[in-house]
């Protein structure tokens, strides 16, 4: 799958502190992950609402736990459409290896997963 660039120096300006966070999604015609939106709210409850009950993202979202660390999340609620859920998980690979800032990584499939609790203390342990 390929990544469109905008989704490398969108993460690499998160990492920087220019931005909060992105949301990621396939483009209409799946052949592509593209920047669906960049948050530059500090508030990790604005991301989490960007974030569709019943369709399939990714997340990068910079914690600043010992210096600035990306979460890569990805979004796969059970209310989303099957074939949209395994079209994510073959992506997600591709997407990892071109944003090579991410320092973490979490799976949600549920707002209970997707949680600051959950999350960042993933995060500060290194998972």
């Amino acid at each position: 799958m390929d990544v469109d660039e905008q989704c490398m120096v969108k993460a690499d300006e998160v990492k920087a502190g220019k931005h909060r966070y992105l949301i990621l999604k396939l483009n209409d015609r799946s052949t592509e992950i593209v920047v669906e939106k960049v948050g530059d709210s500090g508030d990790y409850d604005a991301f989490v609402a960007d974030l569709p009950a019943s369709e399939c993202r990714w997340g990068v979202y910079g914690f600043d736990f010992q210096g600035r660390r990306l979460c890569l999340i990805t979004w796969s609620p059970e209310e989303a459409y099957f074939k949209e859920r395994m079209v994510q998980a073959t992506c997600r690979s591709d997407l990892r290896r071109a944003l090579w800032s991410i320092t973490d990584e979490v799976q949600a499939i549920d707002y209970d997963e997707v949680s600051y609790e959950v999350v960042s203390q993933k995060v500060r342990r290194g998972r």
